[in-house]
Parts: C-alpha cells; structure tokens; sequence
C-alpha cells in the first residue's frame, strides 16, 4: 500500500535548505550548523559534520556534493560521507550565494559583493573575482558561454563564462527572486512584484 511510513527520526535542529539523497545516502543541512547524513533506506544517523556555520541548500552534480558555510565552499564526494572533502575554497567574506552550477562552471559570491568562478573539479579560482554593486543572494542561471545573476538592488548583470568579461547590465531597481533562466537566446526573469521580463541575447560574445 502507498502512504505507509518507511521510517521517521529527528535532526535534532531545523533543516534549513534543500536535501540531497541518493540510493545509499540522505544530506541535509542544519541551522545548528552541521550537515547531517542518514542512511536512505533506513533512516539510520551515519555522520554528522560540524561546520561551524549553518550551510547552504545543496548542489549535487554527479558524485559531487557543493555546499557552502560560512566562508568556505565545500566539495564532497556524495557517496562517501566519512572521507574528507574533495576540496574546499575560502572566499574573502560570508558567502551569500550559495554554489550554483551554471554549464562546467561552480559560482559563488560573497557580502564583499564578490563573484567567484571556480572549477567544479579542483576547486580552483577560473577568473578574478569581480564585484557587483550590492551583495547577491538569488542563485545564477545561464549556460557554459554567459552567466546571469542579480544583486539585492536589482541590477542584472551578464558576464562572459569563460573570461568573467562583463557582457552588459540592467537595472530593475528591484530585487529579483528566482534564478534567471536562459533558452534559445532569450533570458527569463522574475522580480519580487511578479513581473516576468524577458531579454534577447543571441550569440557567444
């Protein structure tokens, strides 16, 4: 029958983002600040990771786990909860966009109202840091060739993926409060009053 309890424990702290589970493993962020992994079919405690500061939502590409706290952006091999991450980055100041994966890209930005390109892979910083006119906080969108994102005063920026190149910039002069999303040249987005706006943006430059 459908409905039926599989299994039910307490975190013990509020969850404050999105979870991760895979076949072996469930991942979920806590205000207390830990990340806390169970087993999926059972709901047995397997780890709890103290990281100081309350983590982000997760990202999980493939085997790969991102997260952030505090200052620091963590990689984490999703299937083994007890090894030491893959790599981690320590950005300027507090992260205040979590890891967001836009085409073979990892970005971040932190209250220094800094963006970071990294690479998914190693961790390693793809371009200088540039910095936006107010901390951002809503997760990027894009593809592998642009990369969108908006800062708390509205301002919407376009940077080139691969250079960090700012490609032009738009002021609503609100906030936007979803992630941008791009298909077949044109970018979709949402600002808090619910307005959708929608721009033109072919090509790669």
């Amino acid at each position: 029958a459908t409905g039926n309890t599989v299994w039910a424990v307490s975190s013990k702290s509020a969850v404050t983002g999105a979870l991760v589970v895979t076949e072996r493993y469930l991942y979920v962020p806590l205000r207390s600040g830990e990340l806390l992994v169970f087993e999926s079919s059972t709901g047995k405690e397997i780890k709890r990771v103290s990281l100081g500061s309350t983590p982000s939502d997760l990202t999980l590409d493939n085997e790969r786990l991102f997260f952030s706290a505090g200052k620091t952006v963590y990689c984490r091999h999703v299937e083994a909860p007890h090894a030491a991450p893959l790599w981690t980055y320590q950005a300027d100041r507090e992260i205040t966009m979590p890891p967001t994966l836009v085409g073979r890209r990892l970005f971040v930005a932190d209250s220094r109202q800094k963006l970071y390109s990294l690479d998914p892979e190693t961790g390693r910083n793809l371009w200088p840091a540039v910095e936006t006119a107010a901390p951002v906080e809503t997760p990027a969108g894009g593809d592998r060739n642009r990369v969108y994102f908006a800062d708390k005063e509205g301002v919407f920026y376009s940077f080139a993926a691969d250079t960090g190149r700012l490609r032009w910039k738009y002021s609503f002069r609100r906030a936007v409060s979803v992630p941008p999303m791009y298909f077949d040249d044109r970018v979709y987005v949402i600002t808090q009053d619910g307005t959708m706006h929608v721009f033109e943006d072919p090509g790669r430059d």
